[in-house]
């Protein structure tokens, strides 16, 4: 019993560390793809995330309409997926 509870600890652990080394490397202005629920697809550079991971910062956003600043505020909820290039 032990030995499985070690097991489960140590996959938590790697998945935990893969999981922090993927939000370190997106958080540098990494180009991403968004798709949200409106079925269309936004180019952007992800700046940041919340602590609790329900927004997300991004700049550069792609959209048909101009924005005022390079900054724009996503709820994480209306993201479908994210597409990046990202060596862990």
């Amino acid at each position: 019993m032990d030995e499985e509870c070690d097991e489960i600890t140590q996959a938590r652990v790697e998945l935990r560390e893969r999981f922090l080394r993927l939000i370190s490397s997106l958080c540098g202005g990494k180009e991403c793809d968004l798709k949200l629920y409106d079925n269309n697809e936004y180019k952007c550079n992800v700046r940041a995330f919340d602590p609790s991971f329900d927004n997300m910062i991004v700049e550069n956003l792609s959209t048909p309409h101009p924005l005022q600043n390079g900054f724009t505020i996503i709820r994480l909820n209306d993201v479908i997926s994210i597409k990046c290039d990202v060596t862990l």
